[in-house]
């Protein structure tokens, strides 16, 4: 799983407390209110939060609970820099309500955060399988390998959001492209790692191997395995994966275009390569 995935994992469904402070409550038809409050004191960053999350709230005296009330809260869309590091809530307040005053500061509360996985989760999964496929050979296993890889997604990432979010495409496909191109045989993203053995890969030319086919499914695995807006398949962890008209899923259409592309290459099924083959064999004068 994403390394962002794993603190929200941690907290799912697990009772916690702190303060609050309403910034707003306002009273609703029904006898609710809609609530804009800061939750703060849970030790718990910002950024670990995504808006379709859902954190709920219960309060008021234990002793009795008929005066009690509860809230269903989303993260708020923006930020106020004002707010310090309180985070930002905003949803509806049932129960009694009337204990709810702009300016309020409670105490007597514990909380349940529900994180959301969306689909997200799944990509960066099979983006992972993918470059641990491709990449992995007799003198980089597995654990060295995810853990380089893991470097190198910080590094992309730090390098697309770094710029403008129309930029960020541009951007990723320069850091791509330095990468792939650079094909000695210990490179990480280097098209030799398709070959076990190190004899091999030292000895192998990639002539039949056109880079761009190989920089074009490094950077599928990459925006499968990262949520970068404006490059990624996903936004954050919560985000489901993109579709087309006939709900069929974008990853899985690049990814067949691809996988159709080396198997032409590999098995030469191509109309050039087929023709000259057929011209060899007699086929053709």
């Amino acid at each position: 799983m994403p390394h962002d995935v794993q603190e929200p994992m941690r907290h799912f469904g697990a009772a916690g407390r702190g303060l609050i402070y309403v910034k707003k409550a306002t009273p609703t038809e029904g006898g609710h209110a809609n609530v804009h409050i800061l939750l703060e004191g849970t030790g718990i960053q910002r950024a670990l939060f995504c808006l379709p999350d859902h954190v709920f709230v219960s309060g008021g005296p234990v002793s009795d609970r008929s005066l009690g009330w509860s809230m269903t809260l989303s993260p708020a869309p923006t930020h106020d820099p004002d707010d310090g590091e309180g985070l930002p809530f905003v949803g509806l307040a049932t129960g009694n309500v009337g204990k709810l005053k702009d300016g309020e500061q409670i105490h007597e509360f514990s909380y349940v955060w529900r994180p959301r996985f969306g689909e997200a989760c799944d990509l960066y999964a099979v983006g992972m399988l993918l470059f641990e496929s491709l990449l992995s050979h007799d003198e980089r296993p597995l654990d060295r390998l995810r853990q380089a890889i893991l470097t190198d997604l910080e590094e992309l990432t730090g390098a697309c959001l770094a710029v403008e979010p129309e930029r960020r495409g541009l951007a990723a496909v320069e850091w791509i492209t330095t990468r792939c191109e650079n094909d000695t045989p210990g490179a990480i993203w280097s098209r030799r790692n398709l070959l076990y053995r190190r004899e091999e890969r030292a000895a192998s030319r990639l002539d039949g191997f056109p880079p761009r086919l190989w920089q074009a499914i490094i950077a599928l695995g990459l925006r499968l395995t990262t949520t970068i807006p404006g490059f990624s398949f996903c936004d954050d962890r919560a985000s489901d994966a993109p579709r087309l008209a006939g709900r069929h899923l974008v990853p899985l259409a690049e990814a067949r275009g691809l996988v159709a592309m080396l198997d032409d290459l590999i098995f030469g099924r191509s109309g050039r390569i087929s023709r000259l083959r057929a011209v060899i064999g007699g086929g053709e004068r």
